[in-house]
């Protein structure tokens, strides 16, 4: 008898945490954030080209780059470096990440480069960038876009999203994706 009491519980917590709650939490979500359940998918003409939420690699000088990735942007292998504050390897590559930044983007020697241009995510995927450094990339997107630089800051300045406690950021991908949809000289 007890042995009959207790499979029949287990069935019933099969059914209930195993199909039940998965199908009731799947369906809500389609429901009311379907974006966000679906990956947060990133669209153009029509087309699934990444997703809001991981980082992708960007190099033409038309447009704004993410952060280093330790990964190389691969979201099979996420992960970042375990390079410590004091590891002369994390050094060397900072001080190389600077001097690629100030080649890139027309720094002069003082000016201050922010952390999240020289530096590599934890996870290698971070999809968003400070706004300083978004700003500090305006100049070059608006020179290789032959944009009007006033432009591109608006742009970037309306993009920007600032959380309950932390500092404005900037979707990259977003950023890119509506450049491209208001400058589309110089695209891809």
């Amino acid at each position: 008898m007890e042995l009959k009491r207790g499979l029949l519980i287990l069935l019933a917590m099969v059914v209930l945490t195993g199909i039940i709650y998965p199908l009731a939490v799947t369906g809500i979500g389609q429901l009311f954030f379907s974006h966000q359940a679906n990956g947060s998918l990133a669209t153009k003409d029509g087309e699934v080209i990444g997703s809001e939420l991981i980082a992708q690699k960007f190099e033409a000088p038309f447009y704004f780059v993410p952060r280093p990735s330790a990964i190389n942007y691969d979201a099979a292998t996420s992960g970042g470096t375990s390079n410590g504050p004091t590891s002369e390897a994390l050094k060397s590559e900072v001080v190389q990440n600077i001097n690629v930044a100030k080649k890139m983007f027309g720094l002069k020697e003082g000016d201050q480069v922010p952390a999240d241009m020289v530096t590599s995510s934890g996870s290698g995927l971070d999809p968003e960038i400070s706004f300083d450094s978004a700003m500090i990339q305006a100049k070059s997107v608006a020179n290789a876009r032959k944009v009007a630089e006033t432009e591109i800051t608006k742009l970037v300045e309306e993009q920007a999203t600032k959380g309950l406690f932390s500092p404005k950021r900037v979707n990259v991908l977003l950023l890119n994706l509506e450049l491209d949809r208001l400058f589309p000289k110089g695209t891809k």
